[in-house]
Order: structure tokens, then sequence, then C-alpha cells
């Protein structure tokens, strides 16, 4: 499921001291191919044998939060999450995942529904269960009110403890969104325990930072979703937060002519197609991704609320006439291209 970085880096080749470090602090990138995509990172070290030590911690973290939670990955645990929900079973799960789960039915709530990783059906339906889906076709609309009038949801999960059940067998998990905001607070968490105070972190289009560059704050541009290589806009980021995106033109097949997005709506089970681009920032991770995915599937006349029930105070988003909405706090950080 590869997409291009909604983002890009504008990152600082020179080497100069951060901080009160005795000697100065060099750059070091990588890059690791885990998510269906490809994870970039930049560093600043003492020495390579820090930098090596760091990225192979974030990579192990990484692999092991791709085998956990990816939801097709058979063998992994959400599979067998979604294997006993199938069958009407209980399953009991380490508190790592059961928190992260329990966190997911609270933004789902905050978000009025229309975050929802408990719709792994519904995206199946579309195709974009697939690493490849060029190939897809429109799904059923038979089916999809067929699952749509059993409300399959996240929510409609119980606990005992860190037993979970499910009575709604139409639930599915798929934290291919929340997963990787999940990784990006995992990564930032595992860097900081290796000693790294200075880090960008980019999976997908998500990015997260710590500290900052020796020329000052990390950059970050926004493309322009109507014109392919061009960027809409550039802001920096400060040392914690996240900025996350979710688009409707990046990920798409096409059927008769028509743009068929990755991103189904909860409510109606249909592709969104009323925003192309939507940006969240937020020290959380995940609170970024879900408001990014949560004020597109809402659009323009109800992006605001769902922000404000997130608390997220920086919002971005392009339609598909080109208008940009750009949230009140932001626009003393944003600076607009063109």
């Amino acid at each position: 499921m590869n997409r291009r970085t909604l983002f890009r880096l504008f990152l600082a080749s020179g080497f100069a001291p951060l901080g009160a470090c005795a000697r100065p602090a060099q750059a070091f990138s990588e890059t690791i191919a885990v998510f269906g995509t490809i994870v970039r990172m930049t560093l600043y070290a003492q020495n390579q044998q820090q930098a090596t030590q760091a990225f192979a911690a974030v990579n192990a973290r990484f692999q092991q939060i791709h085998t956990d939670w990816h939801a097709w990955e058979k063998g992994g645990l959400v599979s067998k999450i979604n294997d006993a929900i199938a069958i009407g079973a209980p399953i009991s799960i380490n508190n790592e995942v059961a928190q992260f789960i329990r966190r997911n039915q609270t933004l789902c709530q905050q978000s009025n529904g229309l975050f929802d990783p408990g719709i792994g059906k519904l995206v199946k339906l579309w195709g974009f269960h697939q690493n490849s889906y060029e190939d897809n076709k429109t799904a059923n609309e038979t089916d999809v009110q067929t699952l749509l009038a059993q409300k399959p949801s996240i929510l409609d999960i119980t606990w005992d403890n860190d037993t979970l059940f499910c009575p709604n067998p139409s639930v599915s998990l798929d934290f291919g969104a929340s997963g990787k905001a999940y990784a990006l607070n995992a990564a930032t968490d595992t860097l900081t325990q290796q000693g790294i105070d200075h880090a960008i972190i980019a999976i997908g289009g998500d990015i997260q930072v710590l500290g900052q560059k020796p020329d000052g704050a990390w950059r970050i541009g926004i493309n322009d979703p109507l014109q392919a290589g061009k960027a809409k806009a550039n802001l920096s980021l400060e040392d914690g937060e996240a900025a996350c995106s979710s688009g409707t033109y990046e990920r798409f097949y096409t059927e008769l002519g028509k743009k068929v997005s990755h991103i189904i709506h909860p409510k109606t089970g249909q592709p969104v197609s009323h925003i192309l681009h939507s940006t969240a920032i937020h020290r959380d991770a995940l609170i970024a991704e879900v408001a990014a995915l949560s004020q597109l599937i809402a659009g323009e006349s109800q992006w605001q609320s769902i922000a404000q029930q997130l608390d997220v105070q920086y919002s971005y988003l392009i339609t598909p006439e080109g208008k940009e909405i750009i949230s009140r706090n932001l626009t003393k950080r944003l600076n607009v291209l063109t």
C-alpha cells in the first residue's frame, strides 16, 4: 500500500553543535521499509555508533508493531483478534494492546464515529486491504448496505480486564491509520531512550520531530494536491509535535473514469471525495492522525467541531477546487506559497 509522502522535509545538511554537547553533533539518515511504506529518519548524534544503535532500536520496535498491528498480517495479533471476533470468541491480549484499542474507542467517540477502526470489512469490500489495488472494482452496493445494516464499530468491543469480546461479527479491526501514528509515538520514545534529542521521523504522510536542527526548527512543506511536485505551503514544527495528513488523491483506483479513494466513510460506506487533503498538528501523533482523517471525512461544514472535540488547534484542509481552509491558530505559523 505504498503512497507518496504528503509532506516534504526541509533538512539541514551541515553539522553544528546542539544544546550543550561536548562535541558537534552530526546528522545521520536512515530509511526503513515497513507498514507498507518507507519510513525516513534523520537524527543528530555524537558518532556513527550512537546513530546506528538508535536506528536499530527504532527498527526493532517498528517490526514488532508491524507484526502486531497489521490487520491483514497472518499470525499477527490483530489478525488473531479479528478471527476471534468473527466466531464470537473472547480473546486475552496484553495490556499494551488493550490500552491502545481502548484509546481508539475513546477517539472514535470523540470524532463522532468518523474515525472507526472497526470497519475493516468495509475497507476490504472496496479492495483497500491489499498491497495492490489498481485493478480493483467498485464494491457491490448490496454488499455495502448489508454490512452497514450490521453497524460494525470498534465501540462494539467490550472488556473483562484485558480479555476482549465483541458480539458483532461484522466488526473487523484495521489500524492502518492509527497504527502508524502509534509507531511515530513509539519511535520518538525509543529515540529519547537512546539519548537522541533531535530527530525527524516520517511515515508516509505523517511526521513527528524531536528538538530542532542546528539552524532552528524543523520545517515541513505541504504538497499541492492539484499540482504534482509543487509545494502548497510550509510551516515549522516545535519539539515533540506531530503533523499528520490524510488525503483522497494519493491512494485510489479509477473505474469508468471515476477515482475511488481509499478513505471510506464509516456511516455511508462510500469513498470520500469532498476534501482532497487534511493536515492536523498535535503533540500526540495519534490525536493528530485521528483529527486529520476525521476532519477530512467531516468536510467543510463540520471539520471545526471535530477538531475542537479532539483538542486540535492546528488544522489545514484543501478542497477539490483548491480552496484552503486554515484554522485560526495555524494562520500564525503557516506560510502559503501558492
